[in-house]
């Protein structure tokens, strides 16, 4: 009979809990003749991840977010940097409090930064999780010296049971003269699915061959995010910033994607986060609260915001005023997390282009051009504002999400979709005074600056018609006609959506 992964792991967690003795046999007793063995206290001193996706800052978390974080004396990055991997440099991930009752210059704060791995099971393993840990032993007199060398078992064992999983396994640590212990150690139990499992507590424990475990102080705590896969680059709009993983973005896609496993499953968990437009978004941010102030138009500030609401209400009433392109990166930076291949697109009517500029089209048997507005639904349900009451647009922000072989469109600022994509080499519009046809109903290719039109089933569902300016008579040049949409899957006429990639992470 074969077992999931997390039941195997279960079975180790308890078998490793209940084993109460390091391995090997213990040392026969000191004679009389023989000077007894010194005893010694053991202390835990630092603990560095290997092999880990760093996790990268602008604002640290504060006491009781769900994130559990200790940045200890680090100073936040610059608001108008862009985001940094902390712990810096060769730091540790976690180090102790440090109290000195006599020179309190040498005090420093406990040390606690979160980590992100790649979950047990996915098709691309990186190298195992690792930890680098440093301990001290000091006599328990303070007049014994300490053994020119000694060694001793060690392991971390987890106060919360079975189903957390992880744990660290039986390993021997050479301690020297000066009373210092370094060693590598396994991180077991990495879960098969999404995580995030805040504050997981390890009590550190030492021991001779074959004699009882005892703990050590003090225990260390930790964050972990568990993701799908290696995390692709996500998008904000800072200039020389690569879209590493961000805590924010983090917590987003691990929460709402927790407990699945796959890249099909992973973009259904957290698109149903969007689906039905939430009111409030589990985000924080609302889709154009206000147009004074104009909504923040980047999931970078709109988190910078949200950090600092946080801070003054405690209860969460409130919400980020934030625009389509804000919502399309929310939903970019969730799904990057976990290896997922996606574009920023963003549409608007087909103007301005070398071809379509002032270019008519017939509606009724007159003449017209297209307007800089195109019209949303009025009141049409949207993301944390279930009242909204913006109606135009001269462009908007959506998601290309690559699926196995295909690509979709999503629409993230009313949770519509997906609509699906055709792959192809390039997009061509017509000629200057040919036909008013569209070669081809709608390309897309992964790459910035490609253009395609947006499916028609895509505009049916969100663009009610286009402001377009009446010209076949001078006389009426400045009056705005409202031309229901024509985009046609098969033959689309103008007036239509021309969308066009922005940014990507494909590969």
């Amino acid at each position: 009979m074969e077992y999931t992964d997390s039941v195997v792991q279960d079975a180790q967690f308890i078998q490793q809990q209940h084993s109460r003795t390091a391995p090997g046999n213990a040392s026969p007793p000191v004679r009389s003749c023989e000077a007894p063995a010194v005893e010694l206290v053991f202390s835990l001193e630092s603990i560095t991840f290997q092999n880990h996706i760093r996790v990268e800052h602008f604002a640290f978390p504060e006491p009781g977010d769900p994130v559990y974080c200790l940045p200890g004396s680090a100073s936040e990055p610059d608001r108008n940097l862009p985001p940094y991997a902390f712990p810096d440099g060769s730091d540790p991930h976690w180090k102790p409090a440090v109290i000195n009752p006599y020179l309190k210059s040498l005090n420093r704060p406990p040390v606690s930064w979160p980590v992100a791995y790649v979950r047990t099971g996915a098709v691309t393993q990186p190298p195992p999780p690792t930890l680098s840990v440093t301990f001290k032993a000091s006599p328990k007199k303070s007049l014994e010296k300490l053994p020119s060398s000694s060694r001793r078992w060690v392991r971390a064992v987890v106060a919360q049971g079975p189903g957390t999983c992880l744990w660290v396994p039986d390993t021997e640590v050479e301690f020297n003269a000066s009373g210092e212990g370094k060693a590598v150690f396994p991180l077991e139990g990495i879960p098969s699915t999404v995580a995030m499992l805040s504050g997981v507590e390890f009590t550190w424990e030492v021991a001779e061959s074959g004699c009882e475990y005892a703990a050590m102080e003090p225990r260390s705590k930790h964050t972990f995010f568990i993701v799908d896969a290696l995390p692709t680059a996500g998008r904000y709009n800072i200039k020389a910033y690569n879209g590493g993983p961000l805590l924010d973005a983090l917590y987003f896609a691990c929460t709402w994607a927790e407990g699945k496993a796959g890249s099909a499953e992973v973009l259904a968990a957290i698109w149903s986060k969007f689906v039905g437009t939430p009111d409030p978004h589990p985000s924080d941010m609302g889709y154009w609260l206000t147009v004074d102030p104009l909504p923040e138009d980047d999931f970078f500030r709109c988190m910078r915001l949200r950090r600092a609401e946080l801070k003054k209400a405690q209860s969460g009433a409130f919400k980020v005023n934030s625009s389509c392109s804000a919502f399309a990166q929310l939903f970019i930076n969730c799904i990057a997390m976990h290896g997922i291949e996606c574009a920023e697109v963003k549409v608007s009517p087909a103007i301005g282009t070398e071809t379509s500029t002032h270019a008519p089209f017939e509606h009724a048997n007159e003449k017209y051009v297209l307007g800089s507005t195109f019209l949303v639904p009025p009141h049409a349900p949207a993301q944390g504002n279930n009242q909204l009451v913006r109606t135009d647009s001269p462009h908007h922000w959506m998601v290309c999400v690559k699926e196995g072989a295909v690509w979709r469109l999503y629409e993230t600022s009313f949770g519509l979709g997906p609509f699906a994509l055709k792959q192809a080499p390039h997009f061509v519009e017509p000629l200057e005074g040919a036909e008013n046809l569209a070669p081809h109903a709608q390309r897309f290719e992964p790459r910035k600056g490609h253009k395609f039109i947006a499916p028609a089933e895509y505009e049916h569902a969100t663009v009610r018609g286009y402001m377009c300016r009446y010209f076949y008579k001078k006389d009426q040049e400045d009056v705005l006609t409202e031309i229901p949409s024509g985009n046609d899957a098969l033959l689309p006429k103008r007036p239509y959506l021309l969308a066009e990639v922005l940014w990507t992470n494909a590969v």
